[in-house]
């Protein structure tokens, strides 16, 4: 088995998890501030649970092996864009 084989999609799962951390952090964040009487734009949150169910979609692909290749690299660069994007303007968001 290639080492790129073997290694790649590792790293991409991690990429992944530390993703999905990040955005469900924000979903606990937002929640609390909620509960707290704050009141949070709805693009705050669904946002995060956008990435979110993206991100377990790319998982899913990434078991599966069913798209080639760049078409996967190509989805999953864009859905990091995306999440990058998002947190650079999460203070924007913020109430």
């Amino acid at each position: 088995m290639d080492p790129v084989e073997s290694v790649l999609p590792r790293v991409l799962a991690v990429v992944l998890l530390i993703v999905s951390v990040l955005m469900f952090a924000t979903i606990v964040y937002f929640t609390l501030v909620i509960v707290r009487g704050g009141a949070v734009p709805p693009r705050a949150w669904t946002f995060p649970l956008t990435i979110l169910a993206i991100g377990s979609v790319l998982m899913w692909l990434l078991t599966r092996r069913q798209l080639s290749f760049r078409l996967y690299m190509a989805a999953f660069t864009l859905w990091l864009l995306t999440t990058g994007y998002f947190l650079v303007n999460f203070r924007a968001m913020l109430p």
